[in-house]
């Protein structure tokens, strides 16, 4: 929910292709005479940028990754969220386990949201 685009981006194919973090897009170069726009590979010696990605490592992304159901409930809330409910099939609507997930689902993107417009101030350390 905080960095969908990198979300989207598996640690083997940042280390293989270069990626826009912020669109999860890979970069492309410009080929040929009719200027054909190809993925560019992450040359040999270039550090992938985990420092600045917010998985941090390929590690460190596998803690972070949903399973399979927690992915396609997150899907279904999105879906939800844009067509006001209407996207949730008739024999899930009364299912009590899904409306749970979406409360939580719920929660925690207005928390997100208030953090995005409220950041906290943090003092310097002296």
């Amino acid at each position: 929910m905080l960095h969908p685009a990198v979300a989207a981006i598996s640690c083997v194919d940042c280390a293989r292709w270069i990626f826009n973090l912020q669109t999860g897009q890979r970069e492309t170069v410009r080929i040929g005479p009719q200027r054909i726009p190809v993925p560019q590979r992450r040359p040999a010696g270039i550090p992938t940028p985990c420092a600045s990605c917010p998985k941090q490592s390929p590690q460190q992304a596998e803690l972070w990754k949903l399973s399979r159901k927690n992915e396609q409930t997150y899907h279904l809330w999105q879906r939800a969220q844009a067509t006001f409910g209407r996207a949730i099939p008739d024999h899930l609507k009364q299912d009590t386990l899904l409306a749970r997930n979406f409360a939580e689902l719920d929660q925690l993107h207005a928390a997100i949201d208030s953090a995005r417009h409220h950041p906290r101030i943090v003092p310097n350390a002296r």
